[in-house]
């Protein structure tokens, strides 16, 4: 009867020995499910910049070259000489010196007199007050 012995031995002990061979089973325990929220994490976004826009610059138009021609001063006469000039801004002025000479507007040519024999300086200016051109040009004396 030893086999029955043993086998008493197993029922008092409640079963809870395993059989031969067998490996105990042990009941999970339910881990707690953890989720992880990521944080977002913040990221730059690009903002455009204001840029400036530089204004247009206006193509100027060629500026007039004037020219510039003269008549004899008979000298000891009234019959003095003259300076004329075409290819001006119809608004420019020109100035002449000695004498402080003051032709406001020019048009688009025109001509000053009477002027004695002598060297004169000029300056056209535009209609801002802008120096376009200047120089010298010469009052000859009429030949007799």
């Amino acid at each position: 009867m030893p086999d029955m012995k043993r086998l008493v031995l197993l029922v008092v002990l409640g079963g809870g020995l395993a059989a031969c061979g067998a490996t105990p089973s042990v009941s999970p325990t339910a881990a707690p499910v953890q989720s992880s929220i990521a944080t977002p994490t913040p990221t730059a976004t690009p903002s455009s910049s204001p840029t400036a826009t530089p204004p247009a610059t206006p193509t100027p138009s060629p500026a007039p070259s004037p020219k510039l021609t003269t008549t004899c001063a008979v000298t000891g006469t009234a019959q003095g000489g003259s300076v004329s000039w075409t290819g001006t801004g119809a608004s420019w002025q020109l100035l002449i010196s000695p004498g402080g000479i003051v032709v406001n507007p020019t048009n688009t040519s025109g001509e000053y007199g009477p002027l004695n024999a002598g060297t004169y300086a000029y300056e056209f200016k535009d209609a801002g007050g802008n120096e376009v051109m200047h120089g010298q040009f010469q009052v000859a004396a009429c030949a007799t």
